[in-house]
This record gives structure tokens, sequence and C-alpha cells, in this order.
């Protein structure tokens, strides 16, 4: 067990955690034994064999499929750009490197995303042009007559 500057690293799955919880935040193991403080005297021998059948293997961390997790980074990308690039920065800004990984993929979908919706806003506006012609020159006729917008009653 390591302790460093008010952290305390697990015994069993070897997590970060503060100094102040008495349980670590990944595998919930006690950490009442990784503090700091007077060590026990040493068992006797017929208690270390107790303490052994005891005790259960620690567990391993299941990770996530690594699939599911590219394909959601690829559908909120692509469906919700303007999540998923804040999404992205924050799993780019974790030490795990498969974190980063998505949150690289997610960031690159997010803006090509973002660029399919400004090309689609594009020709839209660039189909309504013949509209926005006619709006403005019926304006612009609004302010040039007396009695129009702006003129009075």
């Amino acid at each position: 067990m390591a302790i460093r500057g008010g952290r305390i690293v697990c015994p069993r799955c070897g997590a970060n955690n503060f100094d102040t919880v008495t349980a670590c935040w990944r595998c919930s193991a006690s950490l009442a034994s990784a503090l700091p403080g007077p060590l026990p005297a040493a068992p006797s021998l017929p208690d270390r064999a107790a303490n052994a059948q005891a005790m259960a293997p620690p567990a391993v961390p299941q990770a996530g499929s690594p699939a599911a997790a590219s394909r959601a980074a690829m559908w909120l990308g692509l469906l919700f750009p303007y999540f998923g690039i804040p999404v992205g920065l924050a799993f780019i800004m974790c030490e795990d490197r498969r974190r980063q990984e998505i949150g690289r993929q997610c960031i690159l979908w997010s803006l090509l995303s973002t660029f399919i919706h400004l090309l689609l806003l594009f020709v839209m506006v660039m189909g309504m042009r013949a509209y926005f012609d006619l709006l403005f020159d019926t304006l612009r006729g609004q302010f040039g007559r007396p009695g129009g917008m702006g003129a009075g009653l």
C-alpha cells in the first residue's frame, strides 16, 4: 500500500483514493487496513490458516466491450454533436488510455456531424434565397414609402 500526499492506493485494484474515504471507489474494498497506523502483532500460524480460508480471491475488474463503447461514441457524436465535443474532451482528460481513445472518437464523430449540420444549413439557406430576397425587397420598400414602417401614424 503506497500513500502519497493525501492519497491512498487501493491494495486490491490499484485505484487512487482520497485518504478520507473508507472504501475504494472502483472495487469497494475496505481501505481501513491501508491507513498507516501501529502495526499489529504477527498472528500465530493457526490464525493465518483461518484467515487464508476466509479470504476470497480478489475480484478482477470487468472491462466493458470496446466495440460497444466505440459505437456509443459514434452515435453520441453523430446525433448530438454539440454534447459530444465536451463529453469527448472530458474523456480525453482521464488517465485511462481506453477512455482517451473513446474521447477522441467521440470528438471526431462530433466534428464530422457538425460539418454535416453546417452543410445542410447552408443548403437550406441557399434554397430559401428567393424568399429572403422578397422579404428584403418588401422591407426596403416599406422604409422608403411615406407612412411605412417607422414613419409614424
